[in-house]
């Protein structure tokens, strides 16, 4: 799967800097044969190594990946938004989650702000509807510590929707708001996303996630994000890649309730 399009963004997807330069050459052919001209100003390049190449010479590297597009080199970065996801050399979710929480807290803020003199009940509307939208977080390992950081900032904003005292027992909150708690909706919408790609129409879409939930579920993060929903929640394997448990907000979450 080398080619991902969406409206007019495209990303390319290769294993090795010789094949990338194929793609780019078939690009390029396009272009000329409908007289159309990709940007390379807004073109980036994003190198995710394996982990016993980790520790390359960034030189040697930028001699090995000097790709360009039209004539005009491409620059190479270390961390990219693709809509609206950020996806890091690394393949490191920090960015993504800490940015995901910045904009949380701006929203927070800019609601209470707004109905600041309503009733902690009414204002629990547009915090649940206009703050708690986190899409994009199905990708997220669920076992990353950064996640927390997310969640103790969205405790915050909770106990500040609710008028409550800040000690308050963190517990009362989900209950308080009618909602799961934040780390729990997180994983079942992760929980969900292995799902529904599992049970996909596109067969390309089911055969991936199959084999990154079947087969290499240990350095696959599809699988290993299976395995730890079905160890959170007490599920059997089998029967969640199946799709015998229910995603519906109201079973799986009672050990946390």
């Amino acid at each position: 799967m080398g080619a991902l399009a969406y409206a007019d963004d495209v990303v390319l997807v290769c294993p090795t800097p010789s094949a990338m330069r194929r793609l780019l050459s078939l690009c390029d052919d396009f272009a000329s044969e409908y007289d159309i001209q990709f940007n390379a100003n807004k073109s980036k390049l994003l190198i995710c190594l394996p982990r016993r190449r980790i520790k390359t010479p960034n030189q040697l590297m930028k001699r090995e990946c000097m790709l360009s597009i039209g004539g005009n080199p491409i620059e190479q970065v270390q961390s990219f938004s693709h809509l609206g996801h950020i996806i890091t050399a690394d393949l490191n979710d920090r960015e993504d989650i800490l940015h995901r929480r910045n904009c949380f807290v701006g929203q927070a803020n800019n609601m209470l702000c707004f109905f600041s003199k309503l009733d902690s009940t009414v204002r629990n509307t547009p915090f649940s509807t206009y703050c708690n939208r986190r899409c994009g977080c199905e990708l997220w390992s669920l076992d990353s510590s950064y996640i927390n950081e997310f969640g103790a900032a969205w405790r915050k904003a909770a106990r500040r929707v609710l008028k409550l005292s800040p000690d308050t027992h963190n517990s009362l909150l989900p209950l308080l708001l009618n909602s799961l708690p934040f780390f729990e909706d997180i994983c079942k919408r992760s929980a969900r996303s292995i799902i529904s790609c599992l049970q996909s129409k596109i067969s390309l879409v089911r055969s991936v996630a199959r084999f990154g939930v079947l087969a290499s579920h240990c350095v696959s993060p599809l699988g290993r994000n299976a395995l730890y929903c079905c160890s959170y929640f007490g599920w059997r394997f089998d029967t969640f890649v199946n799709g015998g448990i229910s995603m519906s907000n109201n079973s799986g979450v009672a050990r946390n309730l």
